[in-house]
């Protein structure tokens, strides 16, 4: 171990100590750190204008913009604001916890490990430093070694201004914040990439540490087709403002990539030509505003990224480099592959690829097929669009019309989720992720509820129910006597020990006598003696109209025979048919629609069974595999995708020939799951493909969640949907001819007559 790591841990002891102490805690002490950071930044603005022009070729202005002022703005807030983050707010607690009171008090989370990266090396650093501080926690602080010129500015000046006892700046590369990992730390703060990210990650959940991870990504930025040649302009302008005029695209937070229509690209880019010229110059190697790449090894990342063979032909502006002064110039492509490196990597660097849609709306499809960006930015003015581009897209924030002006803000929270990012910052949010937020409840000793406590019985259950319901009237009327209890015995709630005493009580004499009963007891006469029989079920629908639906279920099956209907409880119904051809020939053809609700047929046994013993939870249905090559459509490769099935019955087709535009499976699914919408085979070739699923005869189908719709509370898209929704199909529900046909209804005296056309 060296020195410094020796030395660090002779400071950490000290630093948790002024933690316990409470100093870090008081409000004066927090107040006259941040005032410190401010004496920095005030004193010191010429040699970090310096250093970071040394570091990453940086205009002093944009410097400014990024970096100072933005650090400035933040210590402003929080020195104005301090005392009410610091204070607990109230919370409230049930109104049956009379003469009570509840607050969340923050508190500091204790020792904190903040740990920047090289692109923004002064606002990265000082950002989560002063929330820290405001928080009233103990910080160590490390830069990045790969901005060496702010990593030592910050190591051998800020200290001169903050409380070396509370707050320390560590130098060091890959090895020093290695070693720092694996200290115990109450909290660290990470901004990086998502591969050291997990790193970090990892050496935390040793001693169960909270991360914050801004990791960032690939942020598309989506231009529409606008109207007005003002506005295109104007979003052009902002877009590349976004990809090279912050830190020449090496931000997390910078436009990685562009989504336009096909038709419109052309136009983009020719108008992205005049405006990089307006910015940077006919030379943008002589711009004092174009930043230069952080070091030679990125340089070359970033070179490999233009000369690759995938991609170099796609370049349409741009392309010049200078490895001595690690220039590139701001370089636009035009569809490269999209398996291509460029495409599947964070750039992090001057080149902006645009990528042609058939039409903007896939742009949501394009999106979702990655990980979740740290930002979307979308220049649009349909607000069909944005409600889509916000429900339907996940990432860490969705701007509208221009771009990184969220990273600015104090009143709304800046960080990533999934790949780009764990937890948020800036502003009041900084204050909240270096604390904790501790509950404290308090009670008077003068009243109490009974109910409580034991022993229990129903009268106690019926006001815990109340209470939780929020229904505080309801829960007075009953201690008052006014309401009565609706709640009956319940075997649930009945202790184990009372239900075995139950179990030993017999029968007595009168009670034990038995009878034997046949199907020869009954009368030979009964309507239904000789019939066969069906129960249905419609499948999680609402109340329908029950002459309705028998009429209709009589057109389409035309029986030969005598057709009997009854209704025996809500969208439940007995069948009875005369005649056997008629009642196998509908039990084959089960299950059916009506209304688009799903019809589900069980035989069922008069002599045996009682109708609640019916279990209508499974269903056999055909199913179309669509997508197949040809050669694929062979018996055992149905029998493969059908065992990934719930239930496989058998395959459609004689003598193995199963060639035609699908191949035809029966199966037996669970209704009460989602459907399988189709399967992802692996051809020979390497390549994947998608499969779908088509089911027969199968009523309204909500494409979100795979359920019948009947039992879904979502509404339905239809078959123009994305091209990921498409995957669901249009699900066949089948027709067959229909003819007057006479049902005789149960309970109605007389056999009534439905006329209907023929369909072929």
């Amino acid at each position: 171990m060296d020195k410094v790591m020796i030395d660090l841990e002779t400071d950490l002891k000290v630093m948790r100590e002024c933690c316990r102490s409470g100093k870090t805690k008081e409000l004066s002490w927090r107040r006259s750190q941040l005032k410190g950071l401010q004496t920095f930044l005030k004193e010191n603005e010429v040699e970090i204008f310096r250093a970071l022009r040394d570091d990453l070729g940086k205009h002093y202005v944009e410097a400014f913009r990024d970096e100072v002022g933005l650090i400035k703005k933040s210590l402003n807030l929080a020195l104005k604001d301090l005392q009410k983050w610091m204070s607990s707010r109230e919370a409230k607690l049930p109104i049956f916890a009379l003469l009570s009171h509840a607050e969340l008090v923050p508190e500091p989370l204790g020792l904190v490990l903040v740990i920047s990266p090289w692109n923004f090396p002064l606002a990265l650093s000082l950002e989560p430093l002063l929330g820290a501080i405001a928080a009233g926690n103990a910080v160590v602080l490390k830069p990045s070694e790969l901005a060496p010129a702010c990593s030592s500015l910050l190591f051998n000046t800020l200290p001169n201004y903050l409380d070396n006892e509370t707050i320390k700046v560590i130098e060091g590369g890959p090895a020093v914040g290695e070693q720092l990992l694996f200290k115990k730390w109450d909290k660290i703060f990470f901004t990086g990439s998502a591969r050291v990210g997990r790193i970090v990650m990892s050496a935390a959940a040793k001693h169960l540490t909270p991360v914050t991870l801004e990791l960032g990504g690939k942020c598309p930025a989506v231009l529409d087709s606008l109207s007005w040649s003002w506005d295109k302009e104007v979003a052009v302008n902002r877009i590349i403002g976004a990809k090279y005029g912050s830190c020449a695209g090496q931000a997390c937070v910078s436009v990685d990539y562009l989504l336009v229509e096909k038709a419109f690209s052309s136009a983009v880019v020719e108008l992205m030509k005049v405006l990089i010229k307006k910015m940077y110059g006919d030379n943008p190697r002589e711009s004092q505003s174009v930043g230069r790449i952080v070091n030679k090894r990125h340089f070359l990342r970033l070179k490999n990224l233009l000369t690759d063979k995938m991609v170099k032909d796609s370049i349409v502006y741009g392309g010049s480099m200078d490895e001595d002064s690690l220039f590139i110039e701001p370089t636009i492509l035009v569809d490269p592959p999209r398996e291509s490196t460029i495409m599947t990597e964070e750039i992090f660097g001057p080149l902006l690829p645009i990528i042609t849609l058939d039409k903007i709306e896939d742009s949501i499809d394009f999106i979702n097929a990655r990980p979740k960006p740290l930002a979307i930015y979308a220049f649009t003015k349909n607000e069909t669009f944005r409600r889509r581009m916000v429900s339907q897209t996940s990432s860490g924030a969705v701007v509208f019309n221009d771009a990184i002006i969220q990273y600015a803000a104090d009143t709304i929270p800046f960080g990533g989720i999934g790949e780009s990012g764990i937890g948020n910052y800036h502003g009041k949010f900084s204050f909240d992720t270096f604390s904790h937020y501790k509950a404290v409840a308090r009670r008077s000793f003068l009243t109490d509820f009974w109910f409580r406590f034991p022993p229990w019985n129903n009268y106690k259950l019926e006001l815990f129910e109340t209470a939780y319901n929020y229904d505080y009237f309801g829960m007075l009327l009953i201690i008052l006597g006014l309401k009565r209890s609706r709640r009956r015995f319940d075997r649930r709630v009945v202790k184990s020990v009372e239900w075995k005493r139950l179990e030993n009580l017999r029968l007595t004499k009168a009670d034990d006598s038995q009878l034997q009963i046949g199907i020869n007891n009954g009368s030979s006469s009964s309507k239904y003696s000789n019939d066969y029989c069906l129960l249905g079920i419609v499948w999680k629908g609402k109340k329908i109209y029950r002459e309705a639906m028998i009429k209709m279920l009589g057109n389409l099956w035309i029986t030969k025979g005598e057709l009997t209907a009854k209704e025996i409880g809500e969208n439940k119904y007995f069948f009875s048919f005369s005649d056997k051809e008629d009642f196998d020939r509908i039990k084959a053809g089960r299950p059916c629609c009506f209304d688009r609700n799903l019809v589900v047929l069980k035989e069922f046994d008069m002599d045996s069974m009682e109708p609640k013993e019916v279990n209508f939870k499974h269903e056999e249905l055909w199913i179309h595999v669509i997508g197949l090559p040809i050669k694929l459509m062979e018996r055992e490769t149905a029998k493969v995708i059908g065992n990934t099935t719930d239930w496989f019955i058998t395959v459609d087709g004689d003598g193995g020939d199963l060639k035609g535009k699908y191949t035809r499976i029966r199966v037996l699914i669970d209704l009460t799951k989602p459907l399988k919408r189709g399967i992802m085979i692996h051809m020979d070739d390497g390549h994947i493909k998608w499969i779908s699923f088509h089911y027969e005869r199968l009523a309204k189908f909500c494409f979100r969640c795979g359920i019948h719709e009947q039992s879904c509370n979502q509404p339905c898209l239809d078959e123009n949907g994305t091209e990921v929704q498409k995957q669901y199909g249009a699900f066949l529900i089948a027709s067959q001819r229909r003819k007057a046909v006479e049902i005789k209804f149960e309970g109605h005296g007389q056999s009534q007559w439905k006329n209907s056309d023929v369909h072929s």
